[in-house]
């Protein structure tokens, strides 16, 4: 991870909306299992590289301080 502050983007948003969609209320640890594991259900396959994409830049710390607004 790199010292700059991590911006998401539309696609990394949408991609974590869709993770929390599908694992529900314990969405974020149940993610983090999956960035730690690398393996991702398969309703959740066609967001990996943006959520890899959002651990690799971010770090894993990030997402416990993430909210989704509104």
């Amino acid at each position: 991870m790199n010292n700059q502050t991590f911006e998401a983007n539309d696609h990394h948003y949408f991609a974590l909306k869709q993770a929390k969609d599908f694992f529900g209320q314990r969405w974020k640890s149940k993610l983090q299992t999956c960035w730690e594991t690398g393996r991702y259900p398969s309703s959740l396959s066609q967001y990996k590289a943006e959520l890899q994409q959002v651990r690799n830049q971010a770090g894993a710390n990030w997402l416990t301080r993430f909210r989704f607004e509104g």
